[in-house]
């Protein structure tokens, strides 16, 4: 009875259908039993049945809750990953990635600023044009020096190609640095450039008229407002060597030639001379006496040894013992052998009664005014 039952279930098409449905095995089998399934129909069945089931499985195993939240959780967590890379990304293509690492390779940050030399400055004073390089170099491992730029005297910066010439007179400061690929900066280094192109100046001091008595002492002096004085030196009629000295003296009668120089610490130089004479201790003697009521007559003798020169005799008088006075040319008298010679000369247009002073002064070669004599009393009574 119940294998009567089950052959009428399977005779049922609805039946079959709901076995290779849920049950594809069974009905897939039951199916091959029926001899009303034609041949091809079992075949086709056989291989599409398999596959839509298969199908379905996966699309339900898809559809299940939580899958789909687990596949957000999974993204979910790779998010601050991707965020981290973002952000660190300028670092990565800083300036540096210029510089091509081979896959053997490791890359390395540059954080060592390059280094800059100088060369072609004196350490001193010059007198000439000066001309200055630059060179920099970087770390080995760094990125390679981009650019130096250097100022003068705190002007803009200027980018440095080749070598820089410096004319100016004074005192330059030349301020330079450089800068690497990876944008690191060298601390600015600066020196001087010192040029003193003008000689100093320099004198010889005399009195007036560089014309002396016994002894004549002679001062030179030198000023530079730049590099300043080094060196003075004087001589006397061009004997001997230089003597670092700023002043000379000679007791020598006869006419001198005064020499100096000086340096200033650039090496510049500047000579002067000047001549000089100097004379023996003269000698002045004097008589006054009446001659009228209103007139004086005066004589002596002058001498100015050795020296053979011409000497112009003044007479100065004055009232009693008073502080005013007059002065009037009597003669000039030349010396020819240097042992002097003898004057006279007068006064007249004195008034009657009165006492004068007098004394006779002499001027040697007409600007040189020597030793005068004493006062001599004369009454005009």
């Amino acid at each position: 009875m119940p294998e009567a039952r089950h052959r009428l279930l399977a005779e049922r098409t609805w039946f079959m259908v709901l076995l290779l449905v849920v049950l594809w095995p069974v009905g897939l089998a039951l199916m091959w039993e029926e001899p009303r399934f034609p041949r091809g129909a079992r075949i086709a069945l056989s291989a599409l049945v398999p596959v839509l089931s298969i199908a379905l499985l996966v699309t339900v195993a898809l559809a299940w809750p939580g899958s789909g939240d687990a596949g957000q959780g999974a993204n979910a967590s790779q998010s601050p990953t991707s965020t981290a890379v973002s952000v660190q990304a300028p670092v990565v293509t800083a300036p540096v990635t210029s510089t091509t690492v081979a896959p053997s390779q490791t890359a390395t940050t540059d954080a060592a600023a390059p280094t800059t030399s100088i060369s072609g400055i004196p350490s001193t004073w010059t007198t000439s044009t000066v001309t200055f390089t630059l060179t920099a170099v970087d770390d080995s491992s760094g990125s390679g020096v981009a650019a130096t730029f250097y100022t003068l005297n705190g002007s803009s910066p200027t980018t440095y190609t080749k070598a820089v010439s410096i004319s100016t007179a004074g005192t330059t400061t030349v301020t330079y640095y450089s800068v690497d690929k990876s944008g690191n900066a060298e601390t600015a280094l600066s020196t001087v450039v010192l040029i003193d192109k003008t000689p100093p100046t320099l004198s010889i001091g005399t009195n007036k008229t560089a014309v002396y008595t016994g002894t004549a002492t002679v001062t030179a002096s030198a000023a530079d407002s730049m590099s300043g004085i080094k060196e003075l030196d004087m001589r006397l009629d061009g004997k001997g060597g230089w003597t670092a000295i700023a002043s000379l003296s000679t007791s020598v009668p006869g006419k001198h030639k005064v020499e100096a120089q000086a340096y200033d610490n650039a090496g510049n130089w500047r000579y002067v001379y000047k001549y000089i004479a100097v004379y023996g201790a003269p000698s002045l003697t004097i008589k006054a006496s009446k001659v009228s009521t209103t007139s004086i007559a005066a004589s002596g003798t002058v001498s100015l040894k050795p020296q053979k020169v011409a000497i112009t005799l003044v007479l100065q008088v004055k009232l009693g013992s008073g502080s005013k006075t007059s002065w009037h040319a009597v003669t000039t008298l030349r010396t020819t052998s240097g042992s002097g010679g003898t004057w006279g000369g007068k006064f007249t247009g004195l008034s009657k009664g009165s006492t004068y002073q007098v004394r006779a002064q002499f001027v040697a070669q007409g600007y040189y005014k020597a030793a005068s004599s004493a006062w001599v009393s004369v009454p005009l009574t």
